[in-house]
């Protein structure tokens, strides 16, 4: 059956604590504000919105992109957005809330996309709703196109001898469960889903680039393109070594749409900080003081938000190590009971009659403590050796080897006692430990 991989997450999760804690490591997803134009980078696959590792903010879902970008776009303060992107792509569910946020920001400023990595699928979709779309040259972009995976299990539950009944209402409830095979209505009808998707997508496309339906549609043949390939097609607007170079255009862009007065006044307002502390020393202190002073609730607010956080991602990587480990003793044991029982069959041993040892199973509680004995060994080395010495043991007592041990008295009665024995053991027991054994009786084949 298919396995989360725990281990793996919890890596995942352990490396993103660990930035966290060092806030200037942190890159999930964030905004940084040198001056009016804003950068705000995606650089990991896009996660759905009811995802752990979006609800963690690990990973960016299409809620807190569209949040994030609407926030921008209502500042005041923001000349424009650099969408600065290193992403392969990611959910399909929640997208439309990612590329209406950037048409929304487009209507009020300009919205750039950029990418020196990754752009492609999903991340292409919603940049392709941009102002303008950059790359550097050596980039993967676009792969325009959808895909879905179902997992089928059915044939390793069959072999595992899990047999799953599916009821349903209506033959196309629960498409693709992982507990049985495909059936050809159900293809189908994915197809017809996988294609409906690929229309909005190609639709999309064709409005944010400003092209026709059939020139979007030439370009959604999942093909990934570079910087001068993509600009050649038309899939993006200029090839830009770095993110400086961009973000020199982007400010060319706001110039451009500023009008001469607006031009005007923010070119008379300009002064350095050096001059406002020579030229106007009380205006400066009083700036300064009344900065920090509302800077420090949004410190604490943010250090207390940062420590939630943290808690939030320590219990969850506890929890899945804890799952971890449980999953990894069950595996052992079952690794070592199969183990067990192989090096059993492989032994033939010959079966005592119960008949012959008044009826007890002598058969099923040798298996039992073989069973056992793999399982409390501290290594696999040491099950395996335990399990060998117990079979060779075994085969002499049983004659295997020659010895055409007799067992017609497995039972011996002392003081009224019945007792089972290992026959191994009991053979080389003494008087007195015979007679304290019988005092409790054990189990011991």
């Amino acid at each position: 059956m298919h396995k989360i991989n725990i281990a793996g997450l919890v890596a995942v999760l352990e490396s993103h604590l660990e930035a966290l804690q060092d806030p200037a490591s942190y890159h999930s997803l964030f905004a940084q504000r040198p001056s009016e134009i804003v950068t705000m980078r995606v650089n990991s696959p896009i996660a759905p919105d009811s995802s752990i590792l979006a609800e963690l903010e690990i990973r960016p879902s299409h809620e807190n992109i569209a949040r994030s970008i609407k926030a921008l776009a209502d500042d005041d303060a923001v000349s424009a957005i650099v969408l600065d992107w290193d992403c392969p792509g990611g959910a399909v569910l929640g997208i439309d809330a990612s590329v209406e946020a950037v048409r929304y920001a487009k209507k009020k400023k300009p919205v750039i996309s950029y990418t020196n990595g990754m752009m492609c699928s999903a991340a292409y979709w919603i940049a392709s709703q941009s102002t303008e779309i950059l790359a550097a040259e050596n980039t993967a972009l676009a792969n325009i196109g959808v895909i879905m995976v179902t997992n089928d299990y059915s044939k390793a539950l069959e072999n595992e001898g899990v047999k799953y009944n599916v009821i349903r209402s209506t033959p196309l409830k629960g498409l693709g469960t992982p507990v049985e095979p495909l059936s050809a209505e159900g293809r189908t009808e994915l197809e017809q889903q996988v294609m409906e998707t690929h229309n909005n997508f190609v639709a999309d496309v064709a409005a944010g680039r400003g092209v026709s339906l059939e020139q979007a549609g030439v370009w959604a043949d999942a093909r990934v393109h570079g910087g001068s390939s993509a600009l050649e097609l038309g899939l993006i607007d200029g090839v830009h070594p770095n993110l400086e170079s961009v973000l020199e255009r982007t400010r060319q862009i706001v110039n451009k749409q500023l009008r001469p007065r607006e031009r005007m006044q923010k070119g008379a307002s300009k002064m350095t900080l050096e001059q406002l502390k020579a030229e106007h020393p009380d205006v400066f202190n009083a700036a300064f003081n009344e900065g920090q002073a509302s800077v420090k609730p949004q410190a604490a607010a943010v250090s207390a938000a940062d420590t939630e956080r943290m808690k939030k991602l320590e219990a969850t990587v506890l929890e899945l190590q804890s799952r971890a480990e449980a999953d990894a003793k069950i595996s052992r044991d079952n690794a070592r009971r199969a183990m067990a029982m192989s090096k059993l069959e492989a032994a033939a041993l010959p079966q005592v009659d119960p008949a012959k040892t008044n009826g007890l199973d002598l058969n099923a509680s040798f298996k039992a403590d073989l069973e056992q004995a793999a399982l409390s060994a501290a290594t696999d080395e040491q099950a395996a050796q335990k399990v060998d010495e117990m079979l060779v043991s075994r085969k002499a007592i049983l004659g295997v080897s020659g010895v055409q041990a007799q067992i017609t008295q497995t039972t011996t009665k002392f003081e009224g006692a019945v007792i089972r024995t290992n026959i191994a053991a009991w053979s080389g027991a003494s008087a007195e430990a015979k007679t304290e054994a019988a005092k409790s009786p054990a189990d011991f084949l």
